[in-house]
């Protein structure tokens, strides 16, 4: 039988689906519109994807990368946009709809998606560095990652960086509040880019807030014993923005406490790190002894 893995990353806007061979041949890939209020047409529409793709067949293993915070177990805990849908177990219900054992699939953060995918670049390059992996879009979330494999969930955008803003996850001054699309659109009115172009103190101001929580970030995993040697960066805002990331480099650069600052750049693969990290995820489940 030919192996094939689903592997989506579901986003706060879009979800991405995508069915893989071994290899990582693309075999079929769709864009689907999340809705952060209805978790279960967003799975359902998943699956449908799915079926589109493959025309029916079965698959092998699953594996999705979600925007949201996860426990152990894999159940959504809340956090960001999607926190509407705390409660479920996306594994377990995309494993259903895809008639897999469940544990074929696989769910992870999609920053932790992010974090595996540029430790295997990092590897097939035959560099060795450990380094947070960061996306800053609707929402500001991270992950670090480490040669020996560990790949840890961080969640940057929910430390406090200023008061007098809400964040989409309710509280009052989380830096995603300052520096995220949809933390702008709450506090602002206004989409990401409009803001910029409009409020002449706006792009100044962004580069102060990104740079500071960048500098905490930072400096918080110095004092848990963990040393970024890289900094790698994707989300539609990070990405669109290329003027701003490259003076937030280097502002931290200037600003950072101690020196010694961190490379900065894009993740590898962009706006398709979430789903490699979700492939490579895949792969493995379908690697693994069963018992």
């Amino acid at each position: 039988m030919i192996e094939q893995y689903v592997v989506a990353d579901i986003g706060a806007t879009n979800t991405r689906v995508g069915v893989y061979d071994r290899a990582g041949h693309n075999e079929g890939y769709e864009v689907q519109g999340t809705d952060p209020a209805d978790y279960y047409g967003t799975i359902k529409a998943l699956a449908a994807g799915v079926r589109r793709i493959t025309g029916g067949n079965q698959v092998t293993a699953s594996a999705v990368a979600i925007a949201t915070e996860l426990n152990a177990g894999g159940q959504i805990v809340g956090g960001g946009s999607l926190n509407k849908w705390a409660g479920n177990w996306p594994g377990l219900d995309i494993a259903a709809e895809l008639d897999l054992p469940p544990q074929l699939s696989g769910v992870l953060n999609d920053t932790e998606a992010i974090g595996v995918s540029q430790l295997e670049i990092n590897r097939a390059n035959g560099r060795e560095a450990r380094g947070s992996g960061l996306t800053l879009s609707s929402g500001w979330g991270g992950a670090t990652y480490s040669p020996d494999g560990t790949v840890v969930n961080d969640e940057p955008g929910h430390y406090l960086l200023r008061e007098g803003a809400t964040c989409p996850c309710g509280k009052d001054g989380c830096a995603e509040a300052h520096i995220s699309g949809n933390g702008v659109k709450i506090n602002h009115g206004l989409d990401m880019q409009t803001w910029l172009e409009t409020d002449p103190a706006a792009p100044t101001q962004l580069v102060t807030d990104i740079s500071t929580a960048v500098i905490d970030m930072i400096t918080r995993h110095r004092d848990h014993g963990f040393r970024d040697e890289e900094v790698r960066w994707t989300g539609s805002v990070a990405i669109q923005q290329p003027m701003i990331m490259g003076r937030v480099a280097e502002k931290v650069r200037k600003e950072l406490p101690g020196g010694h600052a961190p490379a900065f750049d894009m993740v590898t693969l962009g706006h398709q790190a979430g789903v490699h990290g979700a492939f490579i995820k895949a792969r493995s489940l379908a690697d693994a002894p069963t018992s």
